[in-house]
């Protein structure tokens, strides 16, 4: 193994001093982060829909849902399980970029050469796009976890301040990815693959570049014990990891069995809008993990206030979607997506019951229980697919819709009982506003504006 950016032999610089933040200011930094993120998604959102129609938005989905499913089937312990032992100073900065780093590259070889012949098979999924556009997706696969890797990296670190700024610049290359190769060259579902592969080698750039300069990084190989920590990390949270993204991606593909390719599309656009709600939790975890591996107890605390935000934020953005949600789709979709307004309110309920749970699976990741995770994702994706099973047949897409929310509000209540049982902590604190919240969150935006 190399010895550089290990500091016991002398191969790395010591990293630079850094700064601190309270946990509450990390948060509104993220917060900020992922507003500009949101914005930018949006506008990618509205771009493709009028480049790519229904039609073409139903393939880019296809292809973009056999990434994000092997993504994470065959990247175990990339971002999670690496960030984990980084946080908790068991392996070093180095080793976790390597670890992330190893497991992509070989997570990617293997992925392919599972998909290759699935996608020239007679599966209906796979006719949903041509085969190069499939192709071209599965290059997506290792800068797609490896970027998320990273990120999860900085996180940890707490480097704030420089990942709102990457996740920024990912997002305006994305978007002007978007216009280039989409809108002006109209290269179509390629151009849009393409778009997202740039934007995720620019943001692994920067990161890799940050964390060398201020974190010690150096590059050198995985260690067989370290691989081994992180793999049994894994193993015990690998189930979460995937139902997750099965049950984000099993409409889809169920869909992509048995519905027109333009049906694929409009769900897919609609499950989409809703997932950029996804980005308030997103905002608020990566600075709650480390406090809570650092310290439990005070960590729950931090968990219960930023559940409390997070609920109370995702309900008043859900409901000012909703409020215009027809002008809203016909202006920035056009009004050939119209039909998914239905689908909207339907997943509304759910979306916000997921929204509060994503913090809590962040904080039994972060104490070293990710099998409960898992229980809550497994069970979930059961009860997802029967609900799809049954709703879709009698009352097409808002059946399926309906199957999301069933699930999502299934997974929020397991991890809520969890919660209460492992803390013995009030529900209530999870969900109602306690004395002092408006003023501990004025004093934290002050802070964080002194800064």
């Amino acid at each position: 193994m190399s010895k550089a950016g290990n500091p016991e032999h002398g191969g790395a610089a010591p990293p630079r001093p850094r700064r601190t933040t309270t946990g509450g200011q990390e948060v509104l930094l993220h917060f900020g982060a992922q507003a500009g993120v949101v914005l930018a998604g949006l506008a990618i959102q509205g771009l493709l829909a009028y480049a790519l129609l229904p039609e073409g938005r139903g393939a880019y989905a296809a292809c973009l849902t056999l990434v994000a499913l092997f993504s994470v089937l065959f990247t175990p312990g990339a971002d999670r399980g690496a960030q984990y032992f980084v946080m908790a100073k068991q392996i070093s900065v180095s080793q976790g970029v390597a670890i992330a780093t190893a497991i992509c590259i070989a997570g990617a070889g293997l992925g392919a050469a599972v998909a290759l012949p699935l996608i020239h098979s007679e599966i209906a999924f796979f006719e949903k796009a041509d085969a190069g556009s499939f192709h071209l997706a599965l290059l997506l696969i290792p800068v797609t976890a490896l970027s998320m890797a990273l990120q999860y990296q900085l996180a940890g670190l707490r480097r704030f301040a420089p990942l709102a700024l990457f996740m920024l610049i990912q997002s305006g290359v994305h978007v002007a990815a978007v216009l280039v190769l989409v809108r002006g060259f109209k290269l179509g579902v390629p151009g849009a693959i393409a778009s997202n592969a740039l934007c995720c080698i620019v943001f692994i750039g920067v990161c890799l570049l940050d964390l060398r300069r201020n974190c010690g990084w150096r590059t050198e190989l995985p260690t067989i014990l370290n691989l081994r920590k992180v793999a049994d990390y894994s193993r015990r949270g690998h189930v979460s990891r995937v139902g997750s993204m099965l049950e984000q991606g099993v409409d889809v593909v169920f869909l992509g069995m048995v519905a027109t390719q333009a049906e694929v599309g409009l769900f897919a656009v609609a499950v989409a809008l809703m997932a950029r709600f996804h980005l308030i939790p997103g905002s608020v975890t990566p600075s709650v993990a480390p406090r809570v591996v650092a310290d439990a107890d005070d960590g729950a605390g931090l968990v219960a206030l930023s559940t409390r935000v997070t609920y109370w934020t995702t309900g008043v953005a859900l409901a000012g979607l909703l409020a215009v949600s027809t002008p809203f789709v016909k202006v920035l979709l056009s009004e050939a997506f119209l039909p998914i307004v239905p689908l909207l309110w339907i997943m509304a309920p759910g979306t916000f019951a997921l929204c509060g749970a994503l913090v809590l699976m962040a904080y039994f990741e972060s104490v070293n229980r990710p099998s409960v995770c898992s229980w809550a994702t497994a069970t979930g994706l059961g009860i997802h697919v029967v609900s799809l099973l049954i709703l879709y047949p009698v009352l097409g897409l808002e059946g399926a819709a309906w199957g999301v929310t069933v699930a999502f509000i299934w997974r929020s209540a397991f991890l809520v009982f969890m919660y209460r049982r492992t803390t013995r902590r009030s529900v209530l604190s999870l969900w109602l506003p306690q004395r002092g919240d408006a003023g501990r969150l004025r004093d934290l935006a002050r802070g964080l504006t002194d800064r």
